[in-house]
């Protein structure tokens, strides 16, 4: 095939890699906006137990299944680019997974600045309404945010829209953009058959999310015509092996001495999309300008996120790691000390966007650091990664209501350093050990 027609056929998969890529935007624009806003609009009493816990069960199911499903479209799309291109599969398929990130970076731009823009048309503005600024305690937000009743009762049209038709028209625009990305996902994305598509490449190129899924369903679905019996005893013996060496990993000492740090990247994720919307934009400047600022953060941190992969690829990951996790500590000091006052609560939007280019090189470095030390075991190493993160997130929404602010922060802190020093004995037997 000649090479115009190979550049006819790349172009052709990535215009029918274009309408995933829309899939999700809409979908993240719309959710994710929503899931920032909670802490702040549901600060009075909060959500029933008997509404919220089967919620919770709801998105964790559909996380889930989402994810790998979209890593499957990811490699599947990837692999059909590399038929006509001379890069090899594993390079495409990385390449193609940058694409879906960075999307999924700009879904969340640009759904919470659509947020802010419906929340910011909605707010009613009267001369009332500055007084009420001109005599706002700021004393009780930012770390001495405790969420008291009292004091947030007191405040309340700092943290919901002005009226519930605003919240509404929110909630139906983000709804809206949910349905239409499911209108993409039923009739004009392809309909992909995985026990073909995850069997055209090794397993070792595949990503470790779909590795998972092509394991597990290569027993269901194999096209040898194999009985049902036997592929029932070969997945529950993988199952078997698969839990074996994944509780050899954890146990693992280099994975014991990072995973403080992926904890801790957890912890930290959460707080920027839950503590710093409420204790820092809600209360000090009111909930309509959440959207700006987490748009600031989320666009920070996938510029960040960028620009130091090069960094970290020309100087090594070490000192740069030293560099920011003193800057996040830096940042830390400055939020116990600040006396925020009404004509200093533009800071917000720059702490915003120092929070944002944090989360841009902790989330993704500390992902990279488990390729890299797990060279050998990357599937379960990412594996493991995501369970320890998610631990970190539920931690750091577990206590959001019961811990002050300034308590936190003093926690944070102290992961951050804690995981510092593990990092550092790590990094110093596994060079020793490939010395």
């Amino acid at each position: 095939m000649s090479d115009t027609e190979n550049c006819a056929k790349r172009r052709k998969v990535v215009i029918a890699f274009t309408p995933f890529l829309a899939f999700v935007i809409l979908t993240y624009s719309g959710y994710g906006a929503l899931i920032c806003l909670q802490t702040s609009i549901n600060i009075k009493g909060g959500v029933v137990p008997y509404l919220l816990i089967p919620a919770g069960i709801l998105v964790g199911m559909g996380s889930s299944t989402m994810w790998p499903a979209m890593m499957v479209y990811v490699a599947h799309f990837a692999r059909r680019f590399a038929k006509f291109s001379s890069k090899q599969t594993a390079e495409i398929i990385t390449e193609f997974t940058g694409y879906f990130f960075c999307t999924f970076q700009i879904s969340q731009t640009l759904g919470n600045l659509l947020s802010y823009a419906i929340l910011y048309s909605g707010k009613t503005i009267t001369e009332g309404n500055f007084n009420n600024r001109s005599i706002l305690d700021l004393s009780v937000c930012g770390a001495n945010d405790c969420q008291n009743p009292n004091v947030t009762n007191a405040n309340l049209n700092q943290y919901v829209p002005q009226t519930k038709s605003v919240l509404y028209a929110m909630i139906g625009v983000m709804a809206g953009l949910v349905l239409v990305a499911v209108g993409i996902l039923v009739f004009i994305m392809p309909k992909i058959d995985p026990t073909l598509e995850l069997a055209l490449a090794p397993e070792s190129h595949v990503s470790s999310v779909c590795d998972t899924v092509h394991v597990g369903t290569q027993g269901v679905f194999s096209a040898e015509g194999r009985e049902s019996n036997n592929n029932e005893e070969g997945t529950l013996k993988f199952m078997r092996r698969t839990l074996l060496e994944t509780m050899k990993h954890i146990v693992n000492p280099k994975q014991l001495l990072i995973t403080p740090f992926v904890i801790y990247s957890g912890v930290y994720e959460a707080y920027v999309f839950a503590e710093l919307p409420r204790a820092f934009v809600s209360c000090m400047l009111d909930v309509s300008q959440v959207g700006l600022c987490l748009a600031v953060a989320y666009t920070c941190n996938a510029l960040v996120s960028y620009f130091f992969g090069i960094l970290t690829n020309k100087y090594g990951r070490n000192k740069p790691f030293l560099a920011v996790a003193l800057f996040n500590i830096g940042i830390y000091i400055f939020l116990l000390l600040w006396v925020p006052t009404p004509t200093t609560t533009w800071l917000v939007y720059v702490i915003s966007a120092f929070s944002g280019c944090v989360e841009g090189v902790w989330i993704p470095q500390i992902n990279s650091l488990h390729g890299t030390m797990f060279p050998e075991s990357q599937k379960k190493a990412y594996v493991i990664w995501n369970f320890y993160l998610a631990i970190g997130i539920a931690v750091q929404l577990g206590w959001s209501t019961s811990l002050c602010v300034f308590i936190k922060l003093y926690i944070q802190i102290s992961l951050l350093c804690f995981s510092l020093i593990c990092y550092g004995i790590c990094e110093v037997r596994y060079k020793t050990r490939h010395q």
